[in-house]
């Protein structure tokens, strides 16, 4: 099995748009995966950016959040063109596909705009945006939280450094597959949160902060994805 790991970046449609957002508020300006094998190993990356099609720039607001500037997605493909090449290359690789995003946010996004630009998903691409899994969901019940966590806070709690920047969409696919690798593998699960893993039994602390001294930890609650 191969699992993709994706992360997109948006910015919002204008408000004069009233019709435009019953479908979808915002648009993809970025799209980073990470293509891992099955025991979890990154053999491929993509990236690309995309052009918005009812805001002709990158709202300040975003620009600061992502680092992405108008100039950066003036000659980017339209999302029918991105979105397209972004199934394409998920289909060049053999066996069956996990999609993994930080929530379902990115999968809704996808349809939403799809559906808002007439975007009609073939086949194939039908099958991908079935085979979506919440790792933060997953994060979330394997440790115990009872809160939705952030993909910062989530990596700091495994005590995972950031790489590149945070709402990069490469970075947070990168990120988010590291938390998938300790996630999937019992091994470094154990050694990640301090306790043997083990379904069967019920020894296991009821709470993350029976394991790990949150008090070491500067969570910034600004930062939520």
């Amino acid at each position: 099995m191969v699992h993709i790991v994706v992360d997109l970046e948006m910015n919002a449609i204008p408000n004069r748009y009233q019709k435009e957002r019953l479908y979808a508020k915002m648009e993809i300006i970025q799209i980073g995966a990470i293509a891992l094998n099955e025991t979890y190993q990154e053999m491929d990356s993509y990236a690309t950016y995309v052009k918005p099609q009812y805001d002709d720039k990158v709202e300040d607001f975003y620009t600061h959040l992502t680092g992405i500037t108008t100039q950066m997605i003036g000659q980017a493909p339209c999302f029918k063109d991105a979105i397209h090449a972004f199934f394409l290359w998920i289909e060049h690789f053999d066996g069956e596909i996990e999609m993994v995003s930080w929530s379902m946010s990115d999968r809704q996004q996808i349809v939403q705009e799809a559906c808002l630009k007439e975007y009609a998903f073939d086949t194939f691409e039908t099958y991908v945006l079935d085979q979506w899994t919440d790792l933060q969901l997953e994060f979330d019940g394997l440790a115990f939280m009872d809160h939705r966590t952030s993909l910062a806070d989530a990596c700091q709690v495994a005590g995972l450094s950031l790489e590149g920047k945070l709402h990069n969409g490469l970075d947070d696919a990168r990120n988010t597959a590291h938390l998938l690798q300790i996630l999937r593998d019992d091994d470094l699960f154990e050694k990640t949160f301090g306790k043997v893993y083990h379904y069967q039994e019920k020894s296991r602390p009821t709470t993350i902060g029976d394991v790990i001294d949150f008090s070491q930890f500067n969570f910034d609650d600004s930062q939520k994805k």
